[in-house]
């Protein structure tokens, strides 16, 4: 009896879910992410309850014909990649062709496109068959995600807080606006703006509509350095600008987002002698390198890559951020302590620390114990101080050691021998 079969196309689109498409934010990347493959200069978000109800990105790409609409839900169908050489030479942020198949067998999708020439609409739920439709003539896309998880049950109830969700999709797209700075993009949430840049290519400028003017103010670019096959530039900021958190330590590759546990000790180390103890800065590194010497083929979310000679660029970035904040001589510590050094340093001591001279032994009252009252006399009479009854609990400390250093011992009494 026969015991192996070929899974149905469903049940594998589901599988394959539950890797690419994790949470809401999942799925969101991946279509942002295609829409930057189809050279959309304006990408529009919106998200509702965290993206768990709805999830529409709108771009004004190249957009699809009718053909290419109907294959871009099939598993493995990408306009990105054609032989196995290609994998070695990834210039575009997906090549997998697993996105819209899985996100189709978890939700209710729906796909507006056109490339000008055409209008198609496509309509699939829960990994069934797609329906075609026609569109309007308006070139780009469309993509309407709604329900996710609705047929999966398991992976609904496990879902965080739309709060939460919504954090998490919002931190997606922050950085893939600061990844592509010559996009503009809309985020919206439950009807309200997030944040919007201009696609103007600046990336100081995507930081201050995303983090605010003080960040922006408090950021300097560090010139692009070369490093075999590789060049990178940063954006610091000072060090009184920092967090609890390692989550605005951002690292790019070929300005895609990625975690790299040495580049990311690399820029800890570098502001080492800058911050107290787990507090950590806010940094970009921007990595430009060949394809050839990464590899992004290693998870389907493709956050992980492995970078080659990965450990000596780490040391690179470290030496070079470390160079230009001992160039900058920034204040140590966060904004709260510059602020009050600069108050102490502007303020004039109450009292200052009385100076001691040495006495000869013979001009010492040789007395194990002196009352306070003389003591402040000669403490007067050799700093010119004065010190009141009320400074005592201050001074305590400084009249008891004085008195120790100057008190004498009593000669040992003579014994008389029989």
């Amino acid at each position: 009896m026969d015991r192996i079969s070929v899974m149905p196309e469903s049940l594998a689109n589901l599988i394959a879910a539950g890797e690419v498409v994790e949470r809401p934010a999942s799925a969101l990347k991946e279509l942002v992410e295609n829409s930057i493959d189809a050279q959309a200069k304006h990408i529009l978000v919106e998200i509702t309850l965290g993206g768990l109800k709805s999830i529409v990105v709108k771009d004004d790409g190249t957009g699809m014909s009718r053909d290419d609409a109907s294959l871009c839900i099939e598993r493995h169908a990408s306009s990105k990649i054609k032989t196995s050489y290609d994998l070695m030479d990834i210039r575009t942020m997906g090549f997998r062709g697993e996105a819209l198949p899985s996100i189709g067998a978890v939700s209710e999708l729906r796909i507006d496109t056109s490339d000008g020439v055409e209008g198609t609409t496509i309509l699939v739920s829960g990994g069934k068959p797609p329906k075609i439709q026609e569109a309007p003539l308006r070139q780009g896309t469309t993509v309407k995600v709604t329900d996710l998880f609705y047929n999966t049950p398991a992976r609904l109830k496990y879902m965080k807080s739309p709060q939460l969700e919504k954090a998490k999709c919002v931190d997606v797209m922050q950085h893939i606006a600061l990844g592509f700075p010559q996009v503009a993009f809309d985020v919206r949430a439950d009807g309200k703006l997030v944040f919007s840049t201009t696609g103007r290519g600046d990336r100081i400028e995507v930081i201050q509509h995303i983090w605010g003017n003080d960040i922006a103010k408090a950021i300097s670019r560090v010139d692009k350095v070369s490093y075999y096959g590789y060049s990178f530039e940063c954006l610091i900021a000072k060090p009184e600008v920092n967090y609890s958190t390692k989550y605005q330590m951002m690292t790019f590759i070929n300005s895609r987002f990625i975690y790299s546990f040495k580049l990311s000790r690399g820029i800890e180390d570098a502001y080492k002698d800058y911050l107290a103890p787990s507090r950590y800065p806010f940094a970009c590194v921007f990595i430009d390198a060949d394809p050839a010497l990464i590899d992004v083929n290693v998870h389907p979310s493709k956050k992980e890559v492995r970078i080659s000679g990965e450990e000596s660029l780490a040391v690179s970035v470290r030496d070079t951020i470390r160079a230009a904040l001992k160039q900058q001589r920034p204040i140590y510590g966060d904004r709260d302590t510059a602020q009050m050094v600069n108050q102490m340093s502007q303020v004039e001591p109450r009292i200052s620390a009385p100076q001691i001279s040495a006495h000869p032994v013979d001009q010492v009252v040789s007395q194990p114990v002196m009352p306070d009252s003389e003591f402040q006399n000669i403490l007067a009479g050799t700093s010119g101080i004065a010190f009141q009854g009320n400074d005592r609990q201050e001074t305590e400390s400084a009249i008891a050691k004085a008195r120790d250093s100057l008190a004498v011992p009593q000669p040992e009494a003579p014994v008389e021998k029989p």
